[in-house]
């Protein structure tokens, strides 16, 4: 869940959390209502480094990059 490193040198890196987790630990990956709404609609969340150049990429061709943020095994 690093946006950029640079910036807050002591993020933690997870790779991979529950919707509750994130809410409860307050980790501002998005806004909290957002949070909820894709976790009752069962809708996973991968956060990663937009500004590494081919993360997209690398997730679309399933590399694990980032945090995976939902229920169940990625």
């Amino acid at each position: 869940m690093i946006l950029t490193q640079s910036k807050i040198p002591t993020q933690k890196k997870y790779d991979r959390l529950e919707y509750s987790e994130v809410i409860n630990k307050n980790l501002k990956v998005m806004d909290a209502t957002a949070m909820v709404m894709c976790r009752d609609n069962n809708l996973p969340v991968i956060v990663y480094n937009l500004f590494n150049q081919g993360n997209l990429l690398k997730i679309v061709n399933g590399e694990n990059v980032g945090t995976y943020v939902g229920e169940g095994k990625c």
